[in-house]
């Protein structure tokens, strides 16, 4: 299952890549035929296609036949779903993307990954994985920094502080 995925990707990305060619080489038409059934004949719309950030990145440098994970079936396509609503409620506010890993705190256990909204949208650089970007910590950790200096008495509730960066 997990191979037919990736060949899926594969021919996906094959028929995109031709079709840039054929910008530059508009020769090599004749072989449009070709690359579409052979992309016909080996699509299977029944197919799965879940957490292909994640399949994508356990397959890169893994040269073994056998590959286990923890990722949860279940868990991976009720939290895609999620996103997918969750960005179709709030494109309206310009939010066209966004990421997901769940990990089991007790195992770390990689439960569910979702590295963007849609993976086969360029205009959301949809391959990119977004569970794996680097990110600034920014106002995620202010909650917790002031928390902190408040109980070692550096600051007090009624001190302003400013919010700039400091580097």
């Amino acid at each position: 299952m997990l191979l037919k995925c990736i060949a899926f990707l594969i021919l996906s990305l094959t028929l995109t890549a031709f079709t840039e060619w054929l910008t530059t080489h508009p020769q090599d038409i004749i072989y449009n035929k070709l690359i579409s059934l052979l992309i016909k004949f080996n699509q299977n719309k029944n197919l799965p296609f879940i957490a292909p950030h994640f399949t994508l990145d356990i397959l890169t440098g893994n040269d073994s036949p056998i590959i286990y994970t923890t990722i949860d079936k279940n868990l991976q396509t009720t939290i895609e779903k999620q996103v997918r609503l969750y960005i179709n409620d709030r494109e309206k506010y310009g939010i066209n993307n966004a990421s997901v890993i769940l990990i089991d705190f007790t195992t770390m256990e990689v439960l569910a990954s979702i590295g963007s909204g849609e993976f086969f949208n360029n205009d959301i650089c949809g391959q990119i994985n977004g569970t794996k970007s680097r990110r600034s910590p920014g106002s995620a950790l202010k909650a917790f920094v002031y928390a902190l200096s408040f109980d070692q008495s550096l600051i007090h509730p009624l001190a302003l502080l400013k919010d700039t960066p400091t580097y």
